[in-house]
């Protein structure tokens, strides 16, 4: 004999619904990827395919390192402030095991290195290069879903993760 029971999604809809609230509030504030310059600075990278079976974006893999980071992001930064000079690097690495997506961004003066979102099997994470370019503050929020097997029930979730990043002028 078959028993139903009732599952509650609310906690799930209220996580979808304020992820969908964040992006409609920060597409307004003009986090559209107007912050990017259009020049990003390239890293040599050959194509191996591995990058999105990990959630990355890009399946490109870096044959060569890029420049050293001076400050690092990681998932334990997100909803916490980071200050960056003019002229710095920082890197953004998001774990494995989530598809990522983003970011978006509000406000300017990064120049975002290709590939973006390409995978370090090293770290087993999803790597965003930017330079530093001018003082100010920037909203960068990258979006995690499941990774979904074709075929197989999947979990309908988005989590939004917010970075603000505070660019000062180059220390003296």
């Amino acid at each position: 004999m078959w028993s139903i029971q009732r599952v509650s999604f609310k906690p799930l809809c209220l996580l979808v619904s304020l992820a969908a609230l964040l992006t409609f509030m920060l597409a307004a504030c003009g986090g559209t990827g107007s912050g990017i310059s259009s020049t990003p600075t390239p890293i040599p990278t050959s194509v191996q395919g591995y990058g999105t079976v990990h959630g990355c974006p890009s399946d490109a893999v870096v044959t060569s390192a890029p420049s050293a980071a001076n400050v690092t992001i990681t998932l334990s930064d997100a909803n916490a402030a980071v200050t960056a000079h003019v002229g710095e690097v920082l890197e953004i690495q998001l774990p494995f095991g989530l598809r990522w997506t983003g970011p978006t961004i509000s406000g300017g003066g990064l120049r975002v290195h290709t590939p973006a979102g390409y995978a370090s099997t090293a770290l087993g994470m999803c790597i965003w290069s930017f330079n530093t370019l001018s003082a100010g503050t920037t909203h960068l929020t990258f979006f995690a879903m499941a990774i979904c097997q074709n075929g197989q029930f999947c979990p309908q979730y988005i989590l939004a993760l917010p970075f603000t990043k505070s660019r000062a002028q180059k220390p003296l």
